[in-house]
């Protein structure tokens, strides 16, 4: 009875004592809360009283740039073939040119066609030795032409006429500061650089010098017979097929380029004949041609033995 009386005191302290670490557990959890809440809300009013400043760098907005597309020019006419016969006035700086131009329609039958011709001097125009009539603004040649024409269709124009690159107003872009399409370097022979003339007609400046539809989308195969003083050599798309000694002094080479390229492509250049001896003669007395400060001259050696059968 004793021992049952001690056991029901133990369990009442440890009822008690259990009781009070619960309540004081829960008083310091309250003070905690109590704690936290007064903090947090000193802090907020502190931020509230004086706000953080902060600099941010200063943003441009801007309409986004619409650019313009681009497109490739409306095939009208089939450019097939181009057989050039040039020859040239150094003094005035002029191309003396017939151009044969073999085409076809695109697609829809038509009776005129449009070429491209930049400060040319026109002296005839005809198919099949039947004139033709024609408009020209200095830019654009407009042929009518003697019937219309089916898409199935192949004709060839004849246009004789001079280009006089130096006389038109050049233009050019961020990568080709000029659009003349023909340069005459020294061609007086009175300066200290090579006398030449060479072409460069990316993107549409060939048709500073032949009438052509200049365009990158278009694809022909060519013919050029160059007449030159026989002082010169000559250089140009394709294999040299033959030179002709005239009997004014003057010398026609004949180039022929079977596989069709873009109007932009055809090139000539035109130099004064070099020995391999001469050329050396020349570097070894530093008479090299100097371009931006690279002297390329030495190189005609390399590129002369390379090619000799072609080009000599």
């Amino acid at each position: 009875m004793k021992n049952s009386y001690n056991s029901f005191i133990f369990v009442i302290k440890c009822d008690i004592w259990t009781s009070k670490y619960h309540c004081m557990k829960a008083y310091y959890y309250l003070l905690f809360l109590a704690t936290l809440l007064a903090f947090g809300c000193h802090n907020s009013k502190q931020l509230a009283e004086a706000p953080l400043a902060v600099t941010l760098d200063e943003v441009v907005v801007r309409p986004q740039e619409i650019r313009k597309y681009n497109a490739s020019r409306t095939r009208k006419m089939d450019l097939i073939h181009t057989n050039l016969e040039v020859s040239f006035d150094f003094e005035k700086q002029y191309l003396y040119g017939k151009a044969s131009l073999t085409l076809r329609p695109y697609f829809y039958p038509t009776n005129t066609l449009e070429l491209d011709a930049k400060g040319f001097e026109i002296k005839s125009i005809r198919i099949e030795n039947q004139s033709l009539i024609y408009t020209y603004d200095s830019l654009m040649l407009t042929i009518s032409l003697n019937k219309e024409y089916q898409k199935e269709d192949t004709f060839q124009v004849v246009i004789e006429y001079i280009a006089k690159p130096n006389e038109r107003t050049a233009g050019g872009s961020k990568a080709i500061h000029s659009d003349k399409g023909l340069y005459f370097i020294n061609p007086l022979g009175n300066e200290k650089k090579p006398q030449q003339i060479w072409t460069q007609g990316e993107t549409e400046a060939n048709s500073c010098w032949f009438p052509t539809i200049d365009s990158p989308n278009e694809k022909m195969t060519q013919e050029i017979s160059i007449t030159v003083p026989q002082k010169f050599q000559t250089l140009s798309n394709g294999t040299l097929v033959f030179q002709t000694e005239n009997a004014n002094g003057t010398r026609t080479d004949y180039w022929k380029q079977e596989k069709p390229h873009a109007p932009y492509l055809l090139f000539k250049v035109i130099k004064l004949r070099l020995s391999l001896g001469k050329i050396q003669s020349s570097c070894s007395k530093g008479l090299c041609f100097r371009c931006n400060g690279k002297y390329f001259l030495c190189n005609s050696r390399r590129v002369f033995a390379t090619n000799r059968q072609r080009i000599a």
